[in-house]
């Protein structure tokens, strides 16, 4: 058995359903849509990354099955569209503010690979940022 601890626009995080504290007593495979996703998990917290907004998956640990929807967003933004160097040494603080002050509630803000620096990042509520592998953000 396991439940459904953090879900977004692109990812779910589960939690298996027991006493343990950190590690499973037994390792396990994760499934996603009938494709294995994970072998021998040995955590009792695992992410699923790199999904579609709105979209249903067929998620299986051993014999427990769940259909579990990402949320939906209403835009997508890519950093690069808005001028960012991400090289570390460039400042690229007023690129992203301005992407997020033009994301609309429910819209994602996708960063690639790269070295973002930054000073001051101004958030507001209802929006998704995701950081994909490979993505910093260099506070200064």
């Amino acid at each position: 058995m396991f439940n459904v601890i953090y879900l977004s626009p692109t990812s779910i995080t589960i939690e298996l359903d027991n006493k343990d504290v950190y590690y499973a007593k037994n390792s396990y495979d994760v499934y996603v849509n009938d494709c294995i996703y994970g072998r021998n998990i040995t955590t009792n917290v695992f992410s699923i990354f790199d999904l579609t907004p709105n979209c249903t998956y067929k998620i299986r640990i051993g014999n427990c099955e769940k259909e579990i929807t990402t949320l939906n967003v209403s835009v997508i933004f890519n950093i690069d569209d808005f001028g960012v160097k991400k090289d570390g040494i460039h400042d690229d603080t007023k690129a992203i503010n301005q992407a997020i002050m033009m994301l609309p509630e429910n819209g994602l803000l996708v960063f690639g690979p790269g070295v973002y620096r930054i000073t001051s990042i101004f958030l507001k509520s209802n929006i998704h940022i995701e950081l994909k592998k490979g993505a910093t953000l260099l506070a200064l």
